[in-house]
């Protein structure tokens, strides 16, 4: 196969192993961005929807932002801004106008009070059947009798008879003191202190007004592992973790993005942040490569040659497995720029799914317990692991075949070099460097010349980095990718990607984080150019050779045992 090596002259220089305008964003279609701002535990930062406890942000929990509570903002809590709610002008609070909803100038119905016209239901001067005000004709305004809404006696107006729902006293559903079903004290759903989900400002999750997933009241949802997984609920573009984390790879394919795009092309997974320019409708990179669109903030001292201004460069990138890495990989994301699965879920809620309302960190918390959990493996033998088992080892293999695709990875000291898979692909999770590589034991960062091969032709940019053998001098590459480099800061990172796990990988095609690779066939043909760089061919085993047609079949063969 014909390739082509892009890396910077002064980059080779430093000796890198093969093997191993301003506050703009500069993206690799030409187009620009620009960086989110910083989103903390609500949408503003103070518990609701505005910023400050109530629905536009004044502070007082009105509509209109006045201080009233009121819809028009004229300070006297009715609709229309002059006292009442009628919007006559007379200030007296009702409909009419004159102190009552029918006009006539007493305070109800039909002009006195109350449906008849003397302050009772059936005419007795109470508002009720019996002239007391209530129903059962007892004077107090109830159902039955007692004073509240209950029957029960106590007089204070409820079903439980204690002011609340669940006869605690406190007016929610749960009884935890909250008005939702979480009983945390919040009055809301996801515990960022405006009582909703959505940032409505409703208190519920669907705008139902009542606290719940579909307006039920109980709030239950923002306590739920998989429903947070699944479900979107942070007032984003529709998508959720399950977009792209799909249950039969944990990635998703170009294949399975093409099926939803014929079956509906206004599905979540195709919006505007992942287009070709990242503001368009035209989806052709993502339906061919199923790769998304990835912002990463320029590290000090590196910047673009073309645009020194600019703060942050775009990439397109594929989407990691979410199998196995949650509970047994701390490396997170192709560049580790992740500190731990609740600051991922957190960049991917923002960012990809474009949320509106911030996640807790409770809900964090869940979403990466439930990411640990037995769904989330490619074997029983990973899971075992997960769960304090012995440590996977390389299988045996049966055919003779994966017999010899073996000796790729696992060490043989009759071969101590040979392994030249498993000097990267090692450790029980196979994702990081040995001691016969010649490189650090224990790194989980390593170059395989996907950015350098650029197969995909993806646009490369030139890149200026401080020069770490030389104080104030620097060091100039190119590249379509940096990797790991634009983490650290450090060109000797240039073009690092993290080594994946090797178990289950038959699963996760495509391969690389560009997903060059299609298929295991593909990725072998990239490994044979690979290690031609630094390996010659034609040697047999058991020395380190570059791989022959069999080779790749017998490691090939080897790879669908993990």
């Amino acid at each position: 196969m014909k390739i082509k090596l892009l890396v910077g002259t002064s980059v080779l220089a430093l000796g890198l192993s093969a093997c191993g305008t301003s506050n703009d964003a500069v993206d690799t279609d030409q187009e620009s961005t620009t960086a989110d701002g910083e989103v903390d535990d609500d949408v503003t930062g103070d518990g609701d929807v505005a910023g400050d406890g109530d629905v536009n942000g004044d502070g007082d929990e009105d509509v209109s932002g006045d201080g009233d509570e009121d819809v028009s903002g004229d300070g006297d809590g009715d609709v229309t801004g002059d006292g009442d709610a009628s919007g006559d002008g007379d200030g007296d609070g009702d409909v009419a106008g004159d102190g009552d909803v029918s006009g006539a100038g007493d305070g109800d119905v039909a002009g006195d009070g109350d449906v008849a016209g003397d302050g009772d239901v059936s005419g007795g001067g109470a508002g009720s059947g019996a002239g007391d005000g209530d129903v059962t004709g007892d004077g107090d305004g109830d159902v039955t009798g007692d004073g509240d809404a209950s029957g029960n006696g106590d007089g204070d107006g409820d079903v439980a008879g204690d002011g609340d729902v669940s006869g605690d006293g406190d007016g929610d559903v749960s009884g935890g003191g909250a008005g939702n079903g979480a009983g945390d004290g919040d009055g809301d759903v996801t515990g960022d202190g405006d009582g909703d989900v959505s940032g409505d400002g409703d208190g519920d999750v669907s705008g139902g007004g009542a606290g719940g997933d579909s307006g039920d009241g109980d709030g239950s949802v923002s306590l739920d592992p998989e429903f947070l997984f699944n479900q979107e609920m942070f007032g984003g573009n529709g998508r959720t973790c399950l977009t792209c984390h799909t249950k039969e790879t944990g990635s998703i394919t170009p294949a399975q993005i093409q099926a939803l795009y014929a079956a509906d092309p206004s599905d979540p997974m195709f919006r505007s942040i992942d287009s070709n320019d990242g503001i368009g409708v035209d989806y052709s990179e993502l339906l061919a490569r199923a790769t998304f669109r990835v912002e990463i903030e320029l590290p000090p001292g590196v910047f673009l040659s073309a645009l020194p201004d600019a703060t942050s460069v775009v990439f397109r990138r594929s989407v990691p497995s979410t199998l196995n890495t949650p509970a047994l990989d701390p490396t997170l994301m192709w560049d580790g720029r992740a500190t731990d699965l609740m600051d991922q879920a957190l960049g991917a809620i923002l960012g990809h799914a474009q949320a509106t309302v911030a996640p807790t960190p409770a809900q964090l918390e869940l979403i990466a317990a439930f990411e640990q959990g037995p769904d989330f493996f490619s074997s029983d033998l990973l899971r075992n692991y997960a769960q304090g088992g012995p440590a996977p080892t390389w299988p045996a293999g049966v055919t003779a075949a994966e017999q010899r695709g073996r000796r790729w990875f696992a060490q043989d000291s009759r071969a101590p070099r040979f392994n030249v898979c498993g000097q990267c692909h090692g450790g029980p999770m196979t994702n990081e460097t040995q001691a016969n590589s010649g490189l650090p034991v224990g790194e989980h960062f390593q170059t395989v010349n996907v950015s350098e091969f650029n197969l995909d032709d993806n646009p490369t940019y030139e890149f200026v980095f401080p020069d770490p053998v030389n104080p104030g001098a620097t060091v100039t590459v190119v590249t379509p990718d940096p990797g790991r480099a634009l983490i650290t800061g450090d060109v000797r990172d240039l073009n690092f990607f993290k080594i994946p796990t090797l178990w289950g990988v038959s699963k996760t095609a495509p391969y690389f984080h560009d997903n060059s690779a299609a298929s295991l066939e593909e990725l072998m043909e990239h490994y044979e150019d690979h290690l031609a760089t630094f390996l010659f061919s034609g040697f047999p085993w058991p020395f380190p050779h570059v791989p022959t047609a069999q080779d790749k079949a017998d490691i090939i063969a080897y790879l669908k045992l993990l």
